[in-house]
């Protein structure tokens, strides 16, 4: 059926509704956690560049900067701080589905660039991002078998895959809603159950997030854990994770 669509400004429209949406979402204390976690995804950055000026004028300092600079894992850590606080944004918009596309390819990133780095430690971090060895595995292969992660968190990633696409029952309603409220409105706005699960879902990718750094960086878990255990809000977060990856090690 053809949706009617106002002559007023659509994009104002749409800033408006994501006022709407980001001070509901203001008024749970979890819509803090992606600006938590982008502020520490920012200092596990500085962490690196720490540790090198830990080891300045040292052999360890020539080896640890050629591994950062041949990590495929270090250049997603870079990458990671946008791509969180685009999460943040989508959540805070009611865009959830968005978000939780955003989420799975951080966490496929993260995946790819762990078993890269694991079986590849010298290549150049270029040659590591156009190789298309990944492509050819399937995705329990890489997780599990390759990566040697449980099933759990492979069963994680379906499920965050199924996430990120609406259901049958919620784009029929969806549809109808359209009809009768117009397009603005009926997309972009507070969702208590979707925003409950980006919650859990961000967590458990963190929660994947960190353990692959600190598998592949084992030289800053002193640092990751005490930038942790600064901030009560990201140490709480990892403790709820259900994959329980990081548990007893941050």
């Amino acid at each position: 059926m053809k949706v009617i669509i106002s002559k007023e400004d659509d994009f104002e429209k749409s800033v408006a509704e994501f006022r709407k949406v980001h001070q509901e979402t203001r008024n749970h204390n979890e819509g803090e956690l992606w600006k938590e976690l982008t502020s520490f995804m920012i200092s596990l950055n500085n962490a690196f560049h720490d540790r090198l000026v830990k080891y300045k004028g040292t052999k360890s300092y020539d080896d640890f900067f050629l591994k950062i600079s041949s990590s495929l894992i270090y250049a997603r850590v870079l990458d990671s701080v946008k791509t969180m606080q685009l999460i943040g944004f989508e959540i805070h918009s009611g865009a959830y589905r968005s978000a939780i596309r955003n989420l799975r390819f951080l966490l496929e990133s993260m995946i790819h660039a762990y078993y890269m780095d694991k079986k590849h430690p010298n290549m150049d971090v270029l040659d590591k991002m156009s190789m298309d060895e990944v492509d050819k595995l399937t995705r329990y292969d890489l997780i599990v078998v390759k990566c040697g992660f449980s099933e759990t968190v492979y069963q994680f990633f379906r499920d965050l895959s199924q996430y990120a696409h609406n259901t049958k029952e919620e784009r029929d309603i969806l549809a109808n809603q359209l009809i009768d409220k117009g397009t603005i409105p009926m997309i972009f706005r507070f969702e208590e159950s979707l925003f409950k699960k980006c919650v859990n879902l961000t967590i458990d990718v963190m929660d994947v997030f960190v353990y692959v750094v600190l598998e592949i960086f084992p030289e800053i878990t002193g640092y990751c854990k005490d930038l942790i255990l600064s901030r009560t809000f990201v140490k709480d977060a990892l403790g709820k994770s259900a994959l329980k990856l990081t548990h007893g090690r941050v």
